[in-house]
């Protein structure tokens, strides 16, 4: 499991690196996963980290979520937890959360998308959840 973060480090941002700003987990608790983010992240302003840090708040409740909605469904193998990649794939087209991608205006405009993407995927799952 030392290996999740470092995967999720990695393929979020190849995933980012195609939006105009990079998006940096300052809530990392592993000093060597924070030295490992791109090199905007290490010399942030205090507005930027202070919207990195909202952005990464917003991501943990809505990752959360996801996690407890994909452990209810009692799936989990001997090699992890079970990931429904089906319903991942319709959450975020469902809510065209990659059309933050294309905000090039502000920082944050671009987490103001993100945040607000989100708690359209937790009201998503929330409703999933009840109708199970």
């Amino acid at each position: 499991m030392k290996l999740v973060p470092f995967v999720i480090i990695v393929c979020g941002s190849i995933y980012i690196s195609r939006a105009k700003f990079t998006e940096c987990d300052l809530d990392l608790e592993d000093p060597l996963l924070f030295a490992r983010l791109p090199a905007e992240c290490q010399n942030l302003d205090d507005a930027s980290k202070a919207l990195m840090l909202e952005e990464s708040e917003a991501f943990r409740t809505f990752h959360d979520k996801l996690l407890g909605y994909e452990a209810a469904q009692g799936k989990d193998t001997e090699d992890g937890a079970y990931m429904d990649m089906k319903f991942r794939s319709e959450l975020y087209g469902g809510v065209d959360i990659y059309l933050c991608l294309t905000i090039d205006e502000s920082l944050a405009e671009y987490v103001k998308c993100l945040t607000e993407k989100r708690q359209l995927m937790i009201g998503i799952i929330d409703a999933k959840m009840q109708s199970v």
